[in-house]
């Protein structure tokens, strides 16, 4: 588009045009998402609206792949479409979407006819779960209805479910086999990258051969979080290596510049062929020696005619190309090829780094690679969570301490003068954008995990306040939560984030660290919002696909529990130690831990401090029994679950 001068001095004189960044800002690929719900299209990018000076949309247009190639012709017709409707009747344009947007602000403000108490929510849940189980296709090994997504949430989702102790056997049978089978699947496959070890953000097409050539910092998040989880609920080595690598990748790849990672690394433009991605097997046999194109072909599946199944690719664009996966094991490649286990190993990383570096060669050359390093804090907050959830499988300290390091970033840097968060904090070449609602939520969740971990009462302290903040600069008087606070909205309407469209929501991932809150201090406030969630989203759960819900279950499932456990004694002590140790298994993920020590959030109800250590728990205000061993502390969670 840059390189037509006619086509850029027709926009400016006929418009007024501005370039939004939805990573900046979320609250735009919210808005496409909904404005393309009304014409039944999947929302893509980049996509075009046209805007009334009122801030009405008036037209809009998600650019498919083919459109951007030809956006000259696309143009061309939509700005005729667009000048002929307002040269023959502007009244009638302006009337229009003045009454249409009207109508949108009417609806979003319109909740259930009824509260949902959280019995109904959690059998909500539940059944979302079942349903979950019952669209995995273990044939193709993929979940139905998900899309070119990688369905990790939902993975999570079904590894969260299978571990708790009060879910049904069946169900935690059918659960376990989807976590075992599409887990394993997903981590062999092309979408992850044996080169770099990063996860792609997604898939072209029917089959796990054929990934989208973008990686972003969100998904090696979200892909680390639901292999721990799965780690914990298998026991698999595979996962928990894959989960730790994700990690890994995140502060390698997008951690460049020293503190807190950056968003993505995405291709500019078309890569022809797949080049630097999708390799022939004649030109592997020029960049590497004998011995590693043998280990390469045993590993990755090499094929004069290529590896890429129709169904991945039914008109052969891709014919005698091969994308990259660990189709076997380094160990099965080993007794394949008849030489030793370690020899295999070497040669395969030295295959690794020689083809990486031709990828790099390749994308540099051609100009085809782009590194987003801009800051966000949902995108380091959503890092940190993962580190917990590596934290909490392993006992790894490490893990903890990178966590503390990502949060310490954002108080320190992503927070204006005035002391509000920040979703992009200012620079000396750009001004900062101010939280989102996804900033805010993810944030809490990651202070509120990590505390879990340390029960460094600093983060208590936080999240109380980061809570409050959040209420006073997104609520609204229907006690719903916005997107976007009204002072630095891009005009439209209500921005409401209550499905998982881009990665999790803000009402999804928000319910469960304010249901934490809640059991520690009970704030009418926080309850309105609580039962504002439930009453939209136990409907939506019900009805639209519960692949888009499951962060919003999984809280709703923590939030049932009803459970607060109380930890008392010195942290140094082997036995409190121990008991801190046993109440972290993930079985017990859903009970809400506290260390009673001087100096808790004033807004908490919690008795004092008595001698320890020992361990108490309360259901709904009432105290259920107390432990001064590990063991005995296990035995008593676990009676406590089951006799919901």
């Amino acid at each position: 588009m840059d390189a037509d001068a006619g086509l850029i001095r027709e926009m400016h004189e006929n418009y007024v045009c501005v370039l939004a960044d939805p990573e900046a800002r979320p609250e735009l690929g919210l808005l496409a998402a909904r404005l393309s719900a009304e014409r039944n299209h999947a929302v893509q990018f980049p996509f075009i609206a046209w805007i009334s000076y009122e801030g009405n949309p008036v037209a809009w247009l998600p650019l498919r792949p083919r459109d951007v190639e030809d956006f000259a012709s696309v143009w061309e017709n939509s700005h005729a479409m667009v000048s002929k409707i307002w040269s023959e009747s502007p009244r009638y344009v302006i009337f229009n979407s003045r009454r249409d947007n009207a109508n949108r602000t009417t609806h979003l403000a319109m909740g259930a006819e009824e509260p949902v108490g959280r019995p109904a929510a959690m059998e909500a849940a539940l059944d979302a779960a079942g349903r979950i189980a019952a669209l995995y296709d273990p044939a193709s090994s993929s979940i139905d209805g998900s899309g070119g997504l990688v369905p990790l949430t939902a993975v999570n989702f079904a590894a969260t479910v299978a571990l708790d102790p009060a879910t049904p056997p069946g169900l935690q049978s059918r659960l376990t086999r989807l976590v075992e089978g599409l887990g394993a699947t997903i981590l062999r496959s092309p979408v992850v990258d044996p080169l770099d070890r990063g996860m792609f953000v997604g898939r072209r097409a029917e089959g796990w051969a054929l990934p989208v050539f973008t990686k972003d910092a969100g998904t090696q998040s979200a892909a680390s979080g639901a292999y721990a989880r799965s780690h914990a609920l298998t026991g698999s080595r595979e996962f928990l290596a894959g989960a730790e690598s994700f990690a890994t990748v995140n502060e390698t790849l997008f951690g460049e510049g020293g503190e807190g990672i950056g968003d993505y690394l995405a291709l500019l433009g078309h890569v022809p062929d797949g080049r630097g991605f999708l390799w022939t097997q004649e030109r592997l046999k020029e960049l590497l020696s004998p011995d590693e194109f043998d280990v390469a072909t045993a590993v990755f599946g090499i094929s004069g005619l290529g590896n890429i199944p129709a169904e991945s690719d039914p008109r052969r664009f891709f014919f005698r190309r091969n994308s990259l996966g660990m189709a076997r094991s380094l160990a099965e490649a080993a007794t394949t090829l008849g030489r030793p286990e370690a020899e295999v190993q070497a040669l395969f990383e030295s295959a690794r780094r020689r083809l990486l570096a031709q990828r790099r060669e390749l994308l540099q050359r051609a100009e085809h690679l782009i590194f987003e390093g801009t800051r966000i804090t949902a995108v380091n907050a959503r890092h940190a969570r993962a580190l917990t959830a590596l934290a909490q499988v392993t006992g790894d300290r490490a893990h903890v301490e990178r966590a503390r390091k990502v949060l310490d970033y954002l108080k320190t840097r992503h927070y204006s003068e005035d002391g509000g968060l920040m979703r992009i904090a200012a620079g000396t070449r750009h001004e900062g954008v101010a939280a989102r609602g996804e900033d805010y939520a993810l944030l809490l969740d990651a202070l509120l995990a990590l505390y879990r971990l340390d029960l460094d009462p600093a983060h208590l302290h936080w999240a109380e306040a980061l809570a409050a903040e959040t209420l006073a600069k997104l609520g609204d008087k229907d006690a719903i939560l916005l997107e976007t606070p009204p002072d630095d909205r891009f005009g439209i309407f209500p921005i409401i984030h209550d499905a998982m469209v881009f990665g999790p929501s803000t009402w999804g991932t928000i319910y469960n660290p304010l249901g934490q809150l809640q059991q520690l201090g009970p704030r009418p406030e926080f309850e309105a919002l609580l039962a504002a969630i439930r009453s939209r989203l136990v409907p939506a759960l019900e009805k639209d696909h519960p692949f888009i819900h499951t962060d919003f279950a999984a809280g709703v499932l923590a939030e049932a529990r009803g459970c607060l456990l109380l930890l008392e004694g010195d942290p140094e002590e082997a036995v409190f130690r121990e008991m801190h140790q046993a109440a972290l298994a993930p079985e017990f993920d859903g009970i809400v831990l506290v260390h009673l020590v001087p100096g808790l959030p004033s807004a908490f109800q919690l008795p004092e401090p008595t001698s320890g250590p020992k361990a108490r728990i309360r259901r709904h205000g009432e105290d259920l029994g107390e432990a001064l061993t590990a063991a005995s502390l296990q035995q008593l969670l676990r009676e406590t679950l089951a006799s919901e």
